[in-house]
């Protein structure tokens, strides 16, 4: 009787090796049709992102030329210092700059926002 419950205990302990294979078949199966799905979502959602600052960054300029109501106005432009319009590709940044400072029209203008 001893050696038949001793038999029971230690065949049910842990899992066999095709249950092992089987289960690691299945998880690659898995991770290799859901990677792809999740690098997909993650760039559309980078995307996403950026479209809503760009419209963001629109808005900001467009408030801040009627609160200023300076003849000049605010300019968006691509920015890879953060500090002045470089010229450069838009997806390295861009800022959201005043045209002129009203107060000290010779001084650099501080952006207003930076993207």
């Amino acid at each position: 009787m001893r050696y038949a419950l001793l038999e029971i205990c230690r065949r049910s302990a842990g899992f066999t090796l095709v249950e092992l294979l089987v289960t690691v078949v299945v998880l690659s199966i898995l991770l290799g049709l859901a990677v792809p799905a999740f690098r997909t979502f993650m760039q559309n959602d980078q995307q996403w992102v950026q479209q809503n600052n760009l419209v963001l960054a629109l808005n900001a300029a467009r408030s801040e030329a009627i609160k200023q109501d300076v003849f000049g106005g605010v300019q968006v432009c691509s920015s890879t210092d953060g500090a002045t319009c470089t010229g450069s590709p838009w997806n390295q940044g861009w800022i959201v700059l005043p045209s002129v400072n009203s107060f000290n029209p010779a001084a650099a203008p501080k952006p207003l926002q930076v993207i």
